[in-house]
């Protein structure tokens, strides 16, 4: 399998032997060709949506417990009907992420918490007969 595609007719060239007896095959033939291989046992396999595609590192989010997950680098093996060999990087039985509505979630947690820290700092601001949240952090350090 030669390393890159043809650009213009997005096609990539392999280079294989046939027995070719009858010349039904010509140099420069095209064809869709579907190669089976023997079903492959102990594996782990997962959804390609889980896979987090940033240049050349491939990753996955495990999930640590309800609502919190933890970035995985995997090795990626063969590929076939939407789903993906990982060779390593995860372990059959870990719960990964198969759609972008964790980051959806997570960030809606950040906001929420988010909140409730500028809540908490103006309501310690209000106590303190302040308004300014940055005002009560920094009241210790005013120049003498």
């Amino acid at each position: 399998i030669y390393p890159y595609a043809e650009s213009k007719t997005r096609t990539i060239k392999v280079r294989l032997i046939f027995n070719n007896k009858e010349l039904l095959l010509k140099p420069e033939m095209f064809a869709d060709v579907k190669i089976y291989a023997g079903a492959l046992t102990d594996v782990v396999v997962i959804p390609i949506e889980a896979i987090v595609r940033s240049g050349k590192i491939n990753q996955v989010f495990v999930v640590t417990s309800p609502g919190k997950f933890e970035p995985h680098q995997v090795k990626l093996g063969l590929e076939s009907d939407g789903r993906v060999m990982v060779l390593s990087g995860i372990m059959a039985g870990d719960e990964v992420v198969t759609s972008a509505q964790f980051l959806i979630d997570s960030e809606s947690k950040l906001r929420e918490a988010t909140a409730k820290m500028m809540e908490n700092l103006k309501k310690k601001a209000k106590e303190n007969n302040t308004t300014d949240p940055a005002a009560e952090k920094n009241k210790g350090d005013a120049v003498k």
